[in-house]
C-alpha cells in the first residue's frame, strides 16, 4: 500500500515510517506542519511537535520523497476525547494538507503516524483518515516504551533532544544530547519518578537526524542555542533553537550519484508548500441509511421484539422475505435484509428514549458468511462512527427466507423505569457511563476495527468485548502455525493463541484483564475446527492462561500445553475432557482448570523476569483472580475471513467506579441477565445435541461473580440438551429448563433476555411451547440454530449427571462459583473490588510547578526544595476509603454516620478493621458495601485504599501508619480527640470536607497545567497535601548484620532505660562514625511531625513539618552541655548498646512495639522512602500554625500596653529645656548599663535636640527616662537600648551646622553587680 509518513521531526514519526517499510508498505511522501511564524520554535499544540521545524525541511534531502508542508492555522478547539470535524481546530489543517497530498498521489491508502500512548492523537488521526478513504497505520500504538527506545536506538535512529520539560532534565545539560547517551538517565528517571522513557508524558522532545530512511543523506546540527520557557527549580523548560545545520550526504548515495561527498547545500525542490487557504472539495453527503431495503429479490420486512430489565433494552430482530422463502438469498438480498432489521431498531429507539450512543453489543447472525462483505457495507450506513458499539459476527444456519439475525444490547438512560413495556416512552436522562475502544489503526497492538465497531464497550459494570479472531495485528491477514508445523491442530493452536492475545491486549486497554477477570466466554467454532478437537485446543489454551497470564505477552510463543493438546487432538486422543458436560465425548471440561488462575500473579508487575511494565500495559491487579469461568463452544459452519474460531468473553469492569446496581444476587441484573446474553456465557441456554451428537440430560451450571456491593454479581449459564428424538421425557426436560429461567427471571432485576443455542430440529418446538409458558413477555428469547454446543464450567458438574426427568436429581445442586459463593466473607481479596485509581502529584515553590503521577502503586516521594506546596488531583475518582476511629464505644455514631455517608451517597467502597467489621454486622446495620481484610490480606491493604479517613485524635493517624507498612494512601483526619495536633479538620463539616477530598476544591495559585488527563472532571482541582517524613528503623542483634524486624516511625523512636534504676548508656553513631556516648534517661530520635510530641516535652526544638529532618533529642541527659540537635534527611544514625552498658535499654516505635536491647544490640535510623501524605483543611503552614495556638497556646501572653501620649511628649519638652548637656539611660533586667557621655564647644541647641531625641528614644524603648544638668549620669540600661540611644544623639549631633560638632563621645558598658 502507497503511504504518506506524518513526520515532525521527532523519533516517532520516523520509527514509524521505518516501520511501514518492514511491513510492506511504499513510503510515496512525506507530510509535516509547521508553524504559521517561521521564527517560531514551539506553538501551543496538542496534536503537532513543532520544535526543530527548521531542519524537517531538510527531510526531502534525506530522504529523497517529496515533502509536503503546511501552516497550522486553527488551535485546540475541540479538547474532548472524541473528535469530529470542527471548523477552526489544527486538525483540520491535517485534514487539508492529507487530501492535498492525496490529490498529488492517486492511489494513496495510508497514513503512517507515530502516536504510542495518545488516544487524543490517535483519534484524531482516525478520524481524518476515516474522511479521506484513508488507512491509518500506526505501528508504535500500545508497545512497550523501553523496548521501542532501544529498538530505535538499534535500528540506527540518532535522535537529539530539543525540548525538555521533567523533573530530572536540565535544559543546558540534556538539550542537545543524543538520544542514545541518554537512555540509561532517562531509564533512572521512570524508575524513580515514574517518567515514560519515550517522552509520552511531554517530558521532552526529540529531533531526528539521521535514520534508516534517509537514504541519501543525514543533518549535521552545527551549532543552536537554549532558549529558557520556564526557569523552574525543579522541572525547567526549554527548548533548542537551531541555528546552523547542514546536510551530509551518505557515502552510499555519493556513490550512486556520483558525487564527490560535498554538503548538500540547500534542500531540493521537492519541498511543496501548500497554500494555507487550500481547502479539499466538499465530499458526496453519504447514501441515506434506510436505501437499499429492497434487495435482488424483492422487499424485506423485520420483525422486532423489545425486552426491558432495569438496566438495559435488549432488541431482537429477524429480517424475513416478504414473499415467503423464496430462491437463496444473492449478496444484495442480505445486504437489504440487515438494512431493514437495522431500520427496524432504529425506528423503535426514539419512543425508548434511546439511540445508538446508548448501545453496548451487537450480534450479527448472517446465514452465509460469503455475503459478509455486502452485510458489513449496510451495517456501516446505520451504525453510528463515533464511539459504535462491539460487534461479534458469526454464520449459523438460520431458517429458510431469513439471511440475517441481529441481537442488540442497549443500557438504559438513567431515569426511565426498568418495567417499561414493550415500545413504551422512556424516561429520559443522562445515560449510564459508556467507554468505547474504537481503534481503527493498523498496528502490533491488536485487530483494528476500520468501520462502526469497537474492540469493546465497557458499561454497567461489565465490559463487552467484540469477537476476535485469529488476526495478525500488523497485517490484519489470518495466522498460520510456524513453519515446519502443519495440519489443522496445529493451525488450531496458532489460531487460539493469537486469538486469546488480542483479546488480552484488548481488555487490558480497557482496564479489564480477559486471562483472570473473566465472566465468561463464549468460543464459535467452524464444523472443522470443532471436529478436530478445537474444543480441547483452545481450553488448553485457556488453562495455560489462567495459569499464567504473562504468557499472553508473545502471541507467536504457543504453550508447551497447548501444543500437547493440538498434537493429541491430530493423533485421535478423545478422552473426555475433564468436567465435559452431559454424556458427550470430546467436551472440554473444567477439572483441570477449575483452580487454575487462582495462584496467577497480581499483574505482570509480579511476574518474575517482567521488569518494567507501561501504565497502559499494566493490567488491573484482581487477588485472587477469577476461577476459570465457564466456557461455551458453539460450532457454526462458518466465520469471518476463513477463520476457524472466534472468541468472545464478558469482563468485569474494574474501571468501574461502582459495580451496577445495588441489589444482591442478581444485582440489576439482567443488567447481568442481559449482559449475560451479549457475551453469551453469562444468561444463555443451550437446547440441543452437543457437538458430538451425543445427547443427555438437562442440567443447569450455575456460577456466581462477587459483587463487592453485597452479595454477588449472579451469572447464570444454563446448558439444555434435549432428549434423543421420541423419548418421553422431551416435555419434562424442557419444563424443568423454564422453570429454571422463571426463577432467574423473578430475581431483583430479572433477566432481559435469554439466548437458546438450538441444535435439535424435532425438539424446538417444545422447548418454545415451554419457554413462552414459563417467561413472562418483558424477557426475549433469542433462539438461535447452531450446529453444536458444548458447556465447560469451573468447578464441580453442579447437575448429577444422569437422567432423570423434570426437576428431579438433574436439576438439583447447583454450585455457586467457588472463589465467589454467597455468605464468603467479604475480605479485599474480591475481584469485583474496583482499581486503585491514580493520582497526580502536584509540587510547586511559588513559582513555578511539577506534575508527577503517582499510580496504583500510591507511592509518594519526596522532591526538593523542601519550600514546595504539594496538592494532590485525583486522575480518576478515589472508590475506596478506609474508616478508622479511636478505640473505644464513644465515637461509633459518628463512625457509623461517615460509613453511611461514604457508601451510600458517595457510592464508595469502605474498608473497616476486622473488629468493627464485625460490630457493624452484630448491629444488623447495612453491609453492601463495608468490608475489612483477614491475615496477610493487611499486607496489601495499599494496594486498594485510595485514602484513609480517621476520627479520634492523633493517635488514630499513627495507628493508620502501623497498618501501612511500606506505601500509604492520603489520610484525612477529624479532630474528635483531646488534642488532635494532626487533625485539623472540624467533624461536624465532615460531609463537605470529604467532597472536597473526592472532587477536589481548589488550584495551585502559581500552575496553569489544566489538561484533559487530569481528575474526573479533566482540570487540576485537587486538595493541599503534607508529605510527612517517617523514619525507618530496623533491629539488628549482637553478632547479626541482618534486621531482625523493620518499623515505619511516624513521630518517634526512643530508646531509654526502662525500669532500670541506673542510666542508660547509649553509643551513637552517625554514617558509621562515632558522634558521642549518651548517659541519660534516654534518648529520641524524632521527625518534624513529632517534634511537637514527646521530643518537644523533652526540651528540643519545634519544626515545620515540610523541613525534611531528623531530630536527636536527649532526655535528660546527665550532662548540662548535651543540648537537642537537627540533622539533615540523608544521614543514617545507629544508637548502640555499647558492650560495657551497666544494664540493657528499651525501644519502642511510636509508642509500640516496645522491647528490650541487649548489650550490643543496635537500632538503626534512616528515613523512610514512604511518607504519611495528610489532607490539609488550609495549607501546610496555616493548618500548623493553627496546630500550634490550638494545642500549645503558642506565644499567647496578655499584650503589652503602650505609653499614653502626652508621657512621652512632657518627657521630650523636659530634655530639651535641660541646657547643653543631656545623658539618658533605660533600666532593664539584663545586669548591663550603658554610659552616654556628650560634650560640646558650641551649639547648645544642637546638645539640647541630641539628648531629647536620646531620651525619645529610650522612652519609646518602653524604660523609665530622666534628665539633668549634670554633664553625664549613669544608669542601669540593656545593652541595645543604650546604643540605639547613642545613634539617635549622634543623628542629632551631626545635623547641626556649626563647626564644633561633636568634640568628644564615650560609651562604655558596664556590668552591674546588683538586679534592679
Amino acid at each position: 500500500m502507497k503511504v504518506v509518513a506524518l513526520v515532525s521531526g521527532g523519533k516517532d514519526s520516523c520509527y514509524s515510517m521505518h516501520l511501514a517499510g518492514l511491513h510492506g508498505h511504499e513510503v510515496v511522501a512525506l507530510a509535516n506542519l509547521v508553524p504559521p511564524d517561521a521564527s517560531t520554535d514551539e506553538l501551543d499544540s496538542y496534536m503537532f511537535q513543532t520544535v526543530g521545524h527548521q531542519l524537517v525541511a531538510a527531510y526531502a534531502a534525506c530522504t529523497g520523497l517529496p515533502l509536503y508542508r503546511r501552516a497550522i492555522q486553527g488551535s485546540s478547539a475541540s479538547q474532548g476525547l472524541a473528535y469530529s470535524a470542527t471548523p477552526g481546530d489544527e486538525v483540520e489543517d491535517l485534514a487539508a494538507l492529507l487530501a492535498y497530498v492525496q490529490r498529488a498521489h492517486p492511489g494513496l491508502g495510508g497514513v503512517a503516524s507515530g502516536a504510542i500512548a495518545s488516544d487524543y492523537q490517535r483519534l484524531r488521526v482516525e478520524s481524518v483518515c476515516s474522511r479521506l478513504g484513508l488507512v491509518s497505520l500506526s505501528y508504535l500504538w500500545h508497545q512497550p516504551q523501553d523496548a521501542l527506545l532501544s529498538a530505535m536506538i538499534a535500528c540506527g535512529i540518532e535522535a537529539v533532544l530539543v525540548k525538555v520539560a521533567a523533573i530530572g532534565l536540565d535544559p543546558h545539560r540534556h538539550l542537545g544530547q543524543p538520544l542514545r547517551a541518554l537512555q540509561p538517565h532517562l531509564r533512572a528517571l521512570r524508575d524513580r519518578f515514574g517518567c515514560n522513557v519515550c517522552g509520552e508524558g511531554g517530558e521532552y522532545e526529540t529531533l531526528t537526524l539521521d535514520c534508516p530512511a534517509f537514504v541519501r543523506g543525514r543533518i549535521v546540527l552545527d551549532d543552536w542555542e537554549v532558549v529558557l520557557h520556564s526557569p523552574d527549580s525543579i522541572a525547567p523548560v526549554g527548548v533548542l533553537h537551531p541555528v546552523a545545520f547542514r546536510v551530509a550526504p551518505k557515502p552510499q548515495a555519493a556513490a550512486a550519484e556520483g558525487g564527490g561527498g560535498e554538503a548538500i547545500a540547500a534542500p531540493p525542490p521537492e519541498v511543496t508548500v501548500v497554500p494555507p487557504d487550500w481547502q479539499p472539495p466538499e465530499a458526496a453527503p453519504p447514501a441515506p441509511a434506510d436505501a437499499g431495503a429492497a434487495g435482488a429479490g424483492g422487499s424485506w420486512a423485520a420483525a422486532l421484539q423489545l425486552a426491558h430489565s432495569t438496566e438495559h433494552v435488549h432488541a431482537v430482530a429477524r429480517a424475513l422475505h416478504a414473499d415467503g422463502a423464496g430462491a437463496p438469498p444473492a449478496p444484495a438480498d442480505t445486504a437489504a435484509a440487515l438494512g431493514a432489521a437495522l431500520a427496524a431498531v432504529t425506528s423503535a429507539l426514539p419512543g425508548l428514549g434511546l439511540g445508538w450512543g446508548d448501545s453496548c453489543f451487537v450480534h450479527l447472525y448472517l446465514a452465509d458468511m460469503a455475503h459478509f462483505g455486502a452485510a458489513n457495507a449496510e451495517y456501516c450506513r446505520h451504525l453510528p462512527a463515533l464511539n459504535p458499539p462491539s460487534r461479534a459476527c458469526v454464520q449459523v444456519p438460520l431458517p429458510p427466507g431469513c439471511p440475517v439475525q441481529l441481537d442488540v444490547l442497549f443500557a438504559r438512560p438513567a431515569g426511565q423505569p426498568g418495567d417499561a413495556a414493550a415500545g413504551g416512552g422512556g424516561g429520559g436522562g443522562a445515560g449510564p457511563e459508556r467507554r468505547v475502544l474504537h481503534v481503527q489503526s493498523i498496528s502490533s497492538w491488536a485487530p483494528s476495527c476500520i468501520g462502526p465497531y469497537s474492540q469493546a464497550t465497557a458499561c454497567c459494570g461489565l465490559v463487552h468485548m467484540a469477537g476476535q479472531i485469529p488476526l495478525d495485528p500488523a497485517s490484519m491477514a489470518l495466522v498460520a502455525p510456524p513453519p515446519g508445523e502443519a495440519g489443522l491442530a496445529r493451525a488450531l493452536a496458532a489460531q487460539a493463541w493469537r486469538a486469546l492475545a488480542s483479546t488480552q491486549a484488548v481488555a487490558v486497554a480497557v482496564r479489564g484483564c480477559a486471562a483472570s477477570g473473566a465472566l465468561g466466554w463464549t468460543v464459535y467454532l467452524t464444523a472443522p475446527a470443532a471436529a478436530a478437537g478445537g474444543a480441547r485446543i483452545v481450553q488448553a489454551a485457556l488453562e495455560a492462561c489462567w495459569a499464567d497470564r504473562s504468557l499472553l505477552a508473545d502471541a507467536g510463543a504457543v504453550p508447551p500445553a497447548v501444543l500437547a493438546a493440538a498434537d493429541a487432538a491430530a493423533g485421535g486422543a478423545r478422552e473426555p475432557a475433564p468436567g465435559a458436560a452431559g454424556g458427550g465425548g470430546g467436551e472440554p471440561g473444567s477439572d483441570a482448570g477449575s483452580d487454575a488462575g487462582s495462584d496467577a500473579g497480581s499483574g505482570p508487575a509480579s511476574e518474575p523476569g517482567s521488569g518494567h511494565i507501561d501504565d497502559y500495559l499494566r493490567p488491573p491487579v484482581v487477588q485472587p483472580p477469577l476461577r476459570p469461568p465457564a466456557v461455551a463452544y458453539v460450532t457454526v459452519p462458518a466465520l469471518p475471513r476463513g477463520a476457524l474460531l472466534e472468541v468472545q468473553p464478558v469482563l468485569l469492569d474494574h474501571a468501574a467506579a461502582a459495580p451496577p446496581g445495588g441489589s444482591s444476587s442478581s444485582s440489576g441484573s439482567s443488567g447481568r441477565g442481559s449482559d449475560d446474553e451479549d457475551g453469551a456465557e453469562p444468561g444463555s441456554c443451550a437446547a440441543g445435541a452437543d457437538a458430538t451428537g451425543a445427547v443427555g440430560p438437562g442440567r443447569v451450571h450455575h456460577t456466581a461473580g462477587g459483587d463487592a456491593a453485597g452479595g454477588g454479581w449472579r451469572r447464570v449459564l444454563l446448558e439444555l440438551t434435549a432428549p434423543p428424538p421420541g423419548a418421553d421425557a422431551a416435555p419434562d426436560h424442557a419444563a424443568a429448563a423454564a422453570r429454571q429461567l422463571a426463577a432467574a427471571a423473578a430475581a431483583p432485576g430479572g433477566l432481559a433476555s435469554v439466548r437458546c443455542w438450538q441444535t435439535a430440529a424435532d425438539g424446538g418446538a417444545v422447548w418454545r411451547a415451554a419457554f413462552e409458558a414459563a417467561l413472562p413477555p418483558r424477557v426475549a428469547v433469542a433462539w438461535v440454530p447452531v450446529v453444536g454446543i458444548a458447556v465447560a464450567v469451573a468447578g464441580g458438574d453442579g447437575g448429577g449427571g444422569g437422567g432423570g426427568g423434570g426437576g428431579g436429581g438433574a436439576w438439583a445442586g447447583v454450585p455457586e462459583h467457588g472463589a465467589l459463593a454467597e455468605g464468603r466473607r467479604a475480605g479485599l481479596s474480591g475481584p469485583s473490588w474496583p482499581q486503585k485509581s491514580s493520582l497526580f502529584l502536584f509540587r510547586t515553590d511559588g513559582m513555578s510547578c511539577s506534575r508527577e503521577l503517582v499510580t496504583g502503586t500510591g507511592r509518594f516521594h519526596f522532591a526538593h526544595p523542601s519550600t514546595q506546596q504539594q496538592m494532590l488531583v485525583w486522575r480518576d475518582r478515589p472508590r475506596v476509603v478506609m474508616v478508622i476511629k479511636k478505640l473505644g464505644a464513644e465515637l461509633k455514631p459518628q463512625f457509623i454516620e461517615v460509613v453511611r455517608y461514604l457508601a451510600e451517597v458517595e457510592n464508595m467502597h469502605v474498608v473497616v478493621e476486622p473488629a468493627m467489621h464485625a460490630e457493624l454486622s452484630a448491629d444488623g446495620l447495612p453491609m453492601k458495601r463495608v468490608f475489612t481484610w483477614s491475615g496477610e490480606e493487611g499486607e496489601r491493604l495499599a494496594d486498594f485504599v485510595d485514602f484513609v479517613v480517621c476520627l479520634g485524635g492523633d493517635g488514630v493517624i499513627l495507628h493508620a501508619s502501623s497498618l501501612f507498612r511500606t506505601a500509604i494512601p492520603p489520610v484525612v483526619s477529624f479532630h474528635l480527640g483531646s488534642m488532635g495536633f494532626l487533625t485539623n479538620h472540624p467533624f461536624p463539616e465532615f460531609r463537605e470536607e470529604l467532597r472536597q477530598v473526592i472532587y477536589g476544591c481548589e488550584k495551585l495559585g502559581s500552575c496553569s497545567m489544566d489538561s484533559k488527563d487530569l481528575g474526573p472532571t479533566g482540570n487540576s482541582l485537587g486538595v493541599m497535601i503534607t508529605l510527612r517524613m517517617r523514619l525507618r528503623c530496623a533491629i539488628v542483634r549482637a553478632g547479626t548484620t541482618q534486621p531482625e524486624q523493620a518499623y515505619e516511625v511516624l513521630n518517634e523512636i526512643v530508646v531509654d532505660r526502662g525500669s532500670n534504676s541506673f542510666l542508660t548508656n547509649i553509643e551513637a553513631y552517625i554514617g558509621g562514625r562515632f558522634i558521642t556516648r549518651v548517659q541519660a534517661d534516654g534518648i529520641m530520635l524524632a521527625t518534624a511531625s513529632g517534634s511537637t510530641a514527646y521530643s518537644v516535652a523533652a526540651g528540643g526544638s519545634m519544626v515545620h513539618p515540610n523541613v525534611q529532618a531528623i531530630l536527636l533529642t536527649p532526655i535528660c541527659p546527665h550532662s548540662l552541655n548535651f543540648r537537642p540537635i537537627i540533622l539533615p534527611d540523608y544521614v543514617e544514625v545507629e544508637l548502640r548498646v555499647p558492650d560495657s552498658a551497666r544494664v540493657s535499654a528499651w525501644v519502642c516505635f511510636d509508642g509500640k512495639a516496645r522491647q528490650e536491647l541487649h548489650r550490643g544490640d543496635s537500632v538503626f535510623i534512616r528515613m523512610s522512602e514512604n511518607p504519611v501524605p495528610t489532607i490539609n483543611r488550609a495549607d501546610l503552614t496555616t493548618d500548623w500554625f493553627e496546630s500550634l495556638e490550638r494545642c500549645f497556646r503558642w506565644s499567647n501572653r496578655a499584650e503589652q500596653k503602650p505609653f499614653q501620649e502626652d508621657f512621652v511628649l512632657a518627657e521630650a519638652q523636659r530634655s530639651a529645656s535641660s541646657g547643653v548637656s543631656a545623658g539618658s539611660g533605660v533600666s532593664a533586667s539584663s545586669g548591663v548599663s550603658a554610659s552616654i557621655g556628650i560634650s560640646t564647644s558650641s551649639g547648645g541647641a544642637a546638645a539640647a535636640a541630641a539628648a531629647a531625641a536620646a531620651a525619645a528614644a529610650a522612652a519609646a524603648a518602653g524604660s523609665s527616662s530622666s534628665s539633668s544638668s549634670s554633664s553625664s549620669t549613669s544608669s542601669s540600661s540593656s545593652s541595645a537600648t543604650g546604643v540605639s540611644a547613642v545613634a539617635a544623639a549622634i543623628a542629632a549631633s551631626s545635623s547641626n551646622g556649626s563647626s564644633g560638632g561633636v568634640a568628644a563621645m564615650d560609651v562604655e558598658l558596664q556590668p552591674h553587680a546588683h538586679q534592679p
